[in-house]
């Protein structure tokens, strides 16, 4: 029991620990692109607050940033 409770657990962490962004094109306009962003990042964040608060997950002041995660979205689509 202790081990599926365990892996359980670390299903669900795993399951929020990456917020990716939205999918966008040329057609997209910086606001939207933005909007969109804001919206996902709100959306992931509720499921951290969640997660903090049920599983006593510790957060880092980055899980809680969106300008961190778009610096690092620019960064991983340069690659």
């Amino acid at each position: 029991m202790f081990f599926i409770k365990t892996f359980l657990k670390c299903r669900l962490i795993t399951a929020v620990v990456f917020l990716y962004r939205p999918k966008w094109d040329v057609n997209t306009t910086p606001e939207q692109l933005q909007a969109a962003e804001r919206d996902e990042f709100l959306e992931w964040r509720r499921c951290l607050a969640n997660l903090q608060e049920v599983e006593g997950v510790l957060l880092t002041p980055y899980e809680k940033n969106l300008e961190f995660w778009r610096q690092l979205w620019r960064v991983v689509e340069r690659r």
